[in-house]
């Protein structure tokens, strides 16, 4: 009879062990994956983000990872154009964000672009000037989870998964 009972909670027991170990926090849940930039302020992709001194600089495809344990990546591909020319540029980011309610916080340390950018005819590089620091963006959860929306630099960026 002992036996019968040790062996009775033993089994009531071993799913909730066993749901232990993969479970991701509630802040969490729901909303990781991978979301692709839709829309830069209702325009969809190519998008102009400014005119720099020499022509558009425009978004083309940006991709926001959210990973479990609140980390972040991006994929990112821009165009900058100058005259007949076309620059491409790539860059990845990481940081960590935080889920509250429907508010998704961002942070991340990395080179900020000050806006400013010179495309040299004898090297033919583009050159961007940056500064270090530490950027924090905040975003709106829509859609159950499947959209998030940034309102930065007077632009509204829209992603989905």
């Amino acid at each position: 009879m002992k036996k019968s009972l040790r062996l009775f909670a033993l089994a009531l027991l071993l799913p909730v062990f066993a749901s232990c170990g993969d479970a991701t926090s509630p802040e969490e849940e729901g909303i990781t994956g991978t979301y692709t930039l839709q829309t830069v302020s209702n325009n969809p992709l190519p998008a102009v983000l400014e005119e720099g001194q020499y022509g558009p600089v425009m978004a083309h495809t940006i991709l926001l990872t959210l990973r479990e344990g609140g980390v972040f990546t991006t994929d990112e591909m821009y165009q900058a154009q100058s005259g007949d020319r076309a620059v491409k540029i790539t860059q990845e980011k990481t940081g960590t964000w935080q889920r509250n309610g429907d508010t998704v916080s961002f942070s991340q340390i990395q080179r900020e672009y000050t806006g400013d950018w010179v495309f040299s005819d004898e090297s033919q590089h583009l050159l961007f000037l940056y500064e270090e620091g530490t950027s924090t963006y905040v975003a709106q959860l829509g859609e159950g989870g499947l959209t998030l929306t940034f309102n930065e630099q007077e632009l509204t960026w829209v992603f989905a998964r």
